[in-house]
């Protein structure tokens, strides 16, 4: 077992009084729930960690991460002895994880949250359906939505629980669009949304499916699940869009967000719109914002910032291996396993005092 060694760390934060809830994301390799590096949706591959990490440190001493994972008001981190530590609100968000300090990854999402163990096992906690892990299953990695969970198992198959596994009703306005179904083939990398999934076929390709299958910019139906054409080598989640990276770094991103009309119940703010001209390394994708490291190692974030809490301001002077969002903040991790998170994390009512340091 490693040794867990305290380092710097820093929080940016501005005091809001307002509350909501929100999606979350990840980086490179399989994206969680919105998460990605959560779902959350959800998670994503392990982030470095090490030494060199760009950046000073604060004054306070705070761990050391190998991967982080936000959703909606609160986020996640494994430890480099693979134990976790969550902060932040939301439903459950204060559950313990479990006393288990052999996760290889963490994804949460709205009220519960998952991990894969060394020996490709599922532990969970928090409540939903996404939790019902199937017996006898193991995985390379899984991907949280808000009511349902999928997981890629060492043969590049995928298989999904929880939520709608029919798209029979998938008509009009429904949720429910088959986002616990489990798609044929095999995979290389999967994400998950918030009724939605997306996966990353062997030769590049993107499949989705679930809600989203129109682009009718009402709820849920933001095209999410209308994957493009081409060929990419990483894919990332946020709540209700979505993007991959070619081999070039270039960023392709759909579902809502697409334009930048932002009003009303319309979600499209921009926050699918990546910056022309830009080669990016790694993305964390969250509700109505994104982030991306350009491959100048500088980051940089886009759509909209809800509160006027700094979501789209990151550290100029820090460089981040893993990027992870939820709805009104993101987290960066350093190369020496430091987190860094700006934006706000509200403690559950408006007005209350802000909350989310790692």
């Amino acid at each position: 077992m490693r040794t867990l060694t305290k380092v710097p760390i820093l929080f940016a934060l501005v005091i809001m009084l307002a509350t909501g809830c929100g999606g979350g994301s990840s980086e490179d390799g399989p994206a969680g729930s919105g998460g990605t590096a959560g779902n959350g949706g959800t998670g994503g591959s392990a982030g470095g960690s090490g030494s060199g990490g760009a950046g000073g440190g604060g004054g306070d001493v705070g761990p050391r991460f190998s991967q982080l994972t936000a959703w909606g008001n609160h986020s996640c981190g494994l430890l480099l002895d693979g134990s976790v530590r969550c902060w932040g609100s939301d439903a459950h968000a204060d559950d313990e994880p479990p006393s288990i300090d052999t996760f290889e990854e963490i994804h949460t999402a709205n009220t519960y949250s998952c991990g894969v163990l060394r020996n490709q096992s599922v532990a969970c906690w928090g409540e939903g359906q996404g939790t019902a892990i199937p017996d006898g299953e193991s995985f390379e990695t899984i991907a949280l939505g808000f009511d349902h969970a999928c997981g890629l198992r060492a043969n590049g198959t995928v298989l999904c629980w929880g939520g709608q596994t029919s798209d029979e009703e998938c008509a009009n306005n429904e949720y429910n669009c088959g986002q616990g179904l489990s798609p044929a083939g095999t995979f290389t990398r999967i994400a998950a949304g918030h009724y939605s999934n997306c996966g990353l076929r062997e030769e590049g390709t993107v499949e989705c499916w679930g809600a989203g299958r129109t682009d009718d910019s009402i709820a849920p139906n933001w095209g999410q699940a209308l994957a493009p054409s081409g060929s990419f080598v990483q894919l990332f989640a946020g709540f209700w869009h979505y993007c991959a990276l070619d081999a070039s770094g270039e960023a392709t991103c759909w579902g809502a967000g697409t334009q930048n009309v932002c009003s009303g119940p319309n979600l499209h703010c921009g926050q699918a719109t990546a910056p022309e001209g830009q080669v990016f390394k790694a993305l964390g994708l969250g509700w109505l914002h994104s982030c991306g490291v350009r491959a100048d190692d500088i980051t940089t974030c886009w759509g909209f910032d809800r509160l006027g809490s700094g979501d789209l301001d990151p550290p100029s002077t820090e460089v981040f291996e893993q990027l992870t969002a939820g709805q009104n903040h993101s987290c960066g991790l350093r190369a020496d396993g430091v987190g860094i998170c700006w934006g706000y994390v509200p403690c559950g009512v408006p007005g209350s005092e802000p909350c989310g340091t790692p």
